[in-house]
């Protein structure tokens, strides 16, 4: 007995496991309302997802309208104006 419990442990089971029901990571279930209900797993990674992606975004985007400004201030000192139609 004390054999399988080591074994086991090593393996990265719990003892306790063995008797439970597994959780379902992935969870969506239709509401009353006709929208859905996703599990506290997708949401978590959802928000994850968002917090992991947002910083990049919001340095894409400083970039960008730093080199729109930038543009538009080198715009007519070289008067280059009339090439473009605006």
């Amino acid at each position: 007995m004390i054999r399988v419990l080591m074994v086991m442990m090593l393996c990265g089971l719990s003892p306790c496991a063995l008797g439970q029901a597994a959780v379902q990571a992935v969870v969506v279930e239709p509401t009353a309302a006709g929208g859905e209900s996703y599990s506290l797993t997708l949401q978590a990674l959802a928000l994850m997802t968002v917090l992991t992606l947002l910083p990049a975004f919001l340095l894409m985007m400083t970039s960008f309208t730093r080199i729109v400004i930038v543009l538009a201030i080198l715009l007519p000192i070289f008067e280059l104006n009339t090439l473009v139609g605006g």
